[in-house]
């Protein structure tokens, strides 16, 4: 089974797990899934916005690399 390094960065911290996935839909699932967790932490504890780049190694080639981000906001009655 492939290993995949997946890394959530922001300018606060860095985060690097590597996963055994059987391809990298499975493995792209996972990085998701992973960054998702990290911003829904930051955000329940209060911050208003959490942003950061996700990035998917397989070996040493890069397979994919984005920007995910999760806001919230008060909305007025």
């Amino acid at each position: 089974m492939p290993k995949y390094k997946v890394s959530v960065i922001n300018e606060h911290f860095t985060s690097e797990d590597e996963v055994d996935c059987p391809n990298q839909e499975a493995a792209l699932k996972q990085a998701l899934k992973g960054a998702l967790d990290i911003a829904g932490e930051h955000v329940a504890s209060g911050q208003a916005f959490f942003g950061a780049e996700v990035v998917l190694n397989e070996e040493s080639k890069r397979v994919l690399r984005m920007v995910i981000s999760v806001g919230a906001a008060p909305l007025k009655s």
